[in-house]
């Protein structure tokens, strides 16, 4: 049976972000919820890859999982 389509995946981008802002703050409140939010919200749009990735980020596999690099 194939998988369902994930509702999170079928926002736009820019309320995917709306969504995790206001997620964050409803979690940690206004003040620490900002705080975070400005320190989570560059790596949500690091477009940078590593050598040897593909262009495709599904595909960046090795042996089953996900390879995981540190940005440079």
């Amino acid at each position: 049976m194939p998988r369902p389509p994930d509702a999170f995946d079928l926002l736009p981008e820019e309320q995917r972000h709306e969504l995790m802002k206001d997620t964050v703050t409803a979690i940690f409140g206004p003040a620490l919820g900002q705080a975070f939010w400005e320190q989570m919200e560059p790596l949500l749009t690091d477009t940078r890859r590593q050598p040897g990735d593909a262009e495709a980020p599904e595909k960046n596999t090795w042996r089953g999982r996900w390879r995981i690099y540190e940005a440079e």
